[in-house]
């Protein structure tokens, strides 16, 4: 019996918005990997913008003077717990006020294949080759088997 017959679609979703574990980096450095939350809109464009040309045009195929729409980041927000994820990771500030997205890794499963989803990582250039990325795929796919995802699939 798998993840998904035991506990059901509802305790699924809410699994994955509690979403947060405290990762350690090689470099001794903390940061938080945590599910997407609608708020987490300006911060998703500001993380876009601030990305290097080349780094927004290979993540999203847009180019270094497009403003992300509305609809676009609506599409990024619009995560469900089960079909489609993203989780964040972000660095809190010392008094744990203020923290600063790095970078997001999210995957959707594909119509008419239930067992494999498409994955996407972005992290912020200056956080590049410190394993943010492999600090949030390592979740993304724990949950991903927990509903059922048996391959991701993705361009790179």
């Amino acid at each position: 019996m798998r993840t998904r017959d035991l506990l059901g679609a509802p305790s699924l979703r809410r699994e994955f918005f509690r979403f947060r574990r405290v990762v350690t980096l090689a470099d001794g450095s903390q940061l938080v990997v945590r599910a997407l939350r609608r708020e987490d809109r300006e911060g998703l464009r500001a993380g876009i913008l601030s990305l290097s040309p080349e780094s927004r045009y290979r993540r999203f195929m847009m180019h270094s003077a497009s403003e992300p729409t509305e609809s676009f980041l609506d599409r990024l927000v619009a995560v469900d717990g089960e079909h489609h994820l993203a989780l964040v990771a972000i660095v809190e500030s010392l008094d744990l006020k203020e923290e600063r997205g790095v970078g997001v890794a999210r995957y959707v499963t594909l119509p008419g294949a239930p067992h494999v989803a498409e994955a996407a990582v972005t992290v912020v250039d200056a956080m590049q080759r410190k394993g943010v990325g492999k600090a949030l795929l390592e979740p993304l796919a724990e949950l991903a088997v927990a509903r059922g995802i048996q391959s991701f699939r993705a361009e790179v």
